[in-house]
């Protein structure tokens, strides 16, 4: 059950959705709309009057969006938008020239009172058992002990150039009985109809303010944020359907370069299958790597897929690749899983084009098991040899390997698997291999925003504090990732890296990591990225770049097919172990 304390929201506008006049050009609407989305989005999330924090927001920016839509000129657009607001927003100055000092006087009685947002007001996306909200966003006094920061160096307001050659000038701090002069906006309720055009403009409206004030990462983002704004909304204007505001949605994300984002719909029917393969992307195929042996396949070992559904793989990929948000290896993962999955969109069947023994096949393949294949397959707790063990922390949890940790104690030699996410053993195997008390607790920041525009302070720092067992693990240890680690799986590497408590193998980790926050989109087409800072051993974010290994082992598919496994050869090689161990008979 999703758990969220702020729904960004799905609103239902109405049929005529929100209609263009003829006589307002692309480039004018444009501009509008880009200086509703500052302009508003400082209002709803920084001007601290009570009004501001009882208005519906949702029927103001659908209101204000026909607005810039329809208004004759830009002197009747900035007039109507004010007056719309207007009410809410006490201190605001609209005119040709703002002096923006504030409006808060010398001798306020009490603190003044400001925004204070810790991180984004939302609940982050965990288990209902661990349900733990980090973020919070209220009005009140600055805590300016606690941060270094006082509250009087930091700025009373903000302003803006608005269309038509007029600027805004909005208070971001005010004294308690100015902050209760306010009245709540409380516009109409509207209907989108099937505009699918008007609930992207919408979404863009919601969303950026948010990406904008409260994104953790915002040196990462790959576009500039002026240009990025614009071309989106130019861009929803050619949205035709639903399908199509998915993948607007997309894209519209894509460039905050999170591997947390991603667009997930809500209203999706039918069960989710897969096809009984594992793939590699290589070169412009996908190559078989490995089959279910309990489903039933045409495919072969080695299959060079060249087409999907009569797509050129390569472009399959490239416009998957697109759409998806973070580092090349995550992406690339997002892709496979979107190849190998039909995400319960009803499709019971694939059309493959292969390459097998130098000819051309086509087949057509179902999506007959009921979960993805990965390779290399095997035991999950496997010894090796003598002294020598493999654990698959993907499938063994705390408790199985709580039952064989004697066996874990007394080995020589243990290689631990995290190529993609781990059990509750990925974090309770630490404690084993600790020697000291983790004493690393600032690695998880929850940012404070000073103020608009993505300006931030760390306020809270977290961390596992792990302690030692007496049940320790002293042996020769390695670790196995590839860019299937992401997130928790982050944290267990990057404590790894820390502390040195084995040598990490393979390949560099997804590059995402800290808690996730929901936001939840039109016409059920859900929202999420990352809400929270996480750093690495050395102090800094490796956020869309991932944690790089010790020993970079770049599998060839060949092998791979051959049910070879170059990563855990690497491993028992680099712990002096015979690399030939990896192949038990």
């Amino acid at each position: 059950m999703k758990k969220w304390m702020i729904m960004i929201g799905m609103l239902v506008f109405s049929v005529q959705g929100i209609a263009l006049a003829n006589d307002v050009s692309e480039e004018s609407r444009i501009e509008r709309e880009a200086a509703l989305v500052e302009w508003l989005g400082v209002a709803r999330y920084f001007h601290p009057a009570d009004g501001v924090e009882e208005t519906d927001w949702e029927g103001v920016l659908h209101k204000a969006l026909k607005v810039a839509a329809q208004a004759e000129d830009d002197e009747t657009f900035v007039d109507e938008v004010t007056a719309l607001i207007e009410p809410a927003t006490v201190g605001m100055v609209v005119g040709a020239e703002v002096s923006g000092q504030g409006v808060m006087p010398e001798d306020c009685d009490a603190a003044p009172l400001r925004w204070t947002h810790r991180g984004f007001d939302a609940w982050p996306v965990v288990d209902e058992e661990h349900i733990a909200n980090h973020y919070q966003s209220e009005r009140s006094e600055w805590p300016g002990e606690r941060l270094g920061v006082a509250e009087d160096e930091l700025p009373r307001d903000w302003k803006m150039n608005l269309p038509g050659g007029r600027s805004v000038s909005l208070p971001l701090a005010l004294c308690p009985e100015q902050a209760a002069e306010s009245e709540a906006v409380k516009p109409p309720e509207t209907d989108f109809g099937e505009d699918h055009a008007a609930m992207a403009r919408y979404a863009i409206a919601q969303m950026a303010p948010v990406f904008r004030h409260f994104y953790p990462y915002q040196t990462h983002m790959s576009r500039d944020w002026d240009e990025w704004l614009r071309s989106e909304l130019a861009r929803a204007h050619e949205v035709e359907d639903r399908e199509g505001l998915h993948v607007f949605l997309q894209h519209f994300v894509a460039p905050l370069n999170d591997g947390h984002l991603m667009v997930l719909d809500t209203r999706a029917e039918g069960e989710s299958g897969f096809l009984p393969i594992d793939i590699v992307w290589h070169e412009d195929k996908a190559v078989v790597i490995h089959i279910n042996e309990r489903a039933e396949s045409d495919l072969q070992l080695g299959d060079r897929i060249k087409s999907v559904n009569g797509e050129p793989t390569k472009e399959w990929l490239e416009t998957r690749m697109a759409r998806y948000s973070g580092t090349s290896q995550w992406r690339q993962e997002r892709a496979r899983r979107e190849f190998l999955g039909n995400d319960r969109d009803g499709a019971d069947s694939i059309e493959l084009e292969l390459i097998r023994d130098g000819d051309v096949e086509s087949i057509e393949q179902e999506y007959s098991a009921p979960g993805m294949a990965h390779a290399p397959e095997r035991e999950g707790f496997d010894e090796l040899g003598d002294g020598v063990v493999y654990v698959d922390l993907r499938a063994k949890d705390m408790t199985a390997l709580n039952e064989r940790m004697d066996t874990l104690i007394e080995a020589e030699t243990v290689v631990f698997d995290l190529r993609g996410y781990p059990t509750d053993a990925g974090a309770g195997i630490l404690t084993h291999l600790l020697e000291e008390q983790d004493e690393w607790g600032d690695w998880m920041r929850v940012l404070m925003a000073t103020g608009p525009g993505g300006e931030f302070l760390p306020y809270q720092a977290h961390g596992w504090h792990i302690p030692p067992s007496e049940d320790h693990i002293g042996g020769k240890v390695a670790f196995l990732s590839n860019g299937r680690a992401i997130s928790y799986t982050e944290s267990v590497v990057g404590m790894v890296k820390k502390h040195e408590l084995g040598k990490l193998v393979g390949g560099s980790t997804a590059g995402a990591n800290g808690n996730v926050i929901m936001l939840e989109g039109p016409d059920g087409l859900d929202v999420m990225f990352t809400g929270m800072q996480v750093l690495n051993p050395k102090g800094r974010t490796f956020h869309a770049e991932g944690l790089h290994p010790d020993i970079e082992v770049t599998p060839d598919p060949e092998r791979l097919a051959r049910g070879e496994d170059p990563v855990l050869e690497a491993a028992l090689e680099a712990l002096g172990a015979d690399p030939e161990l990896a192949y038990p008979e």
